[in-house]
């Protein structure tokens, strides 16, 4: 019963952070789902997002950390790298949301 609780609570704050980063990245990006159960760091809800040129993941996992990665598929480089972060409050993840956003978006910006 416990385990269905911290998987139904990891799955909230999943689904409100894709929905976070998807208002900032409007259409531009597509989104899957990401969930899984007994993985290395406990039970995992996440999304990933992609676009033409770039993509990434924010996982968050049932050990209080979360991962996340933003590549740029073009120049072939991580644009954030590889960061696993414990988290505890909603403000952490709307820090990390934040910068994935704003990077994501500079990406798929039209050049001037």
């Amino acid at each position: 019963m416990r385990r269905d609780r911290l998987m139904d609570d990891l799955l909230a704050l999943s689904e409100h952070a894709q929905a976070q980063l998807a208002a900032a990245l409007s259409d531009r990006f597509q989104f899957k789902k990401i969930l899984g159960r007994g993985g290395d760091f406990g039970d995992l809800a996440g999304f990933e997002f992609n676009a033409e040129r770039c993509g990434g993941f924010l996982y968050f996992w049932s050990d209080g950390s979360c991962e996340f990665h933003l590549v740029d598929y073009v120049r072939s480089v991580e644009v954030i790298p590889f960061t696993r972060r414990m988290i505890a409050t909603v403000a952490e993840v709307d820090e990390i949301l934040g910068k994935l956003g704003q990077t994501a978006l500079h990406l798929v910006a039209p050049s001037a």
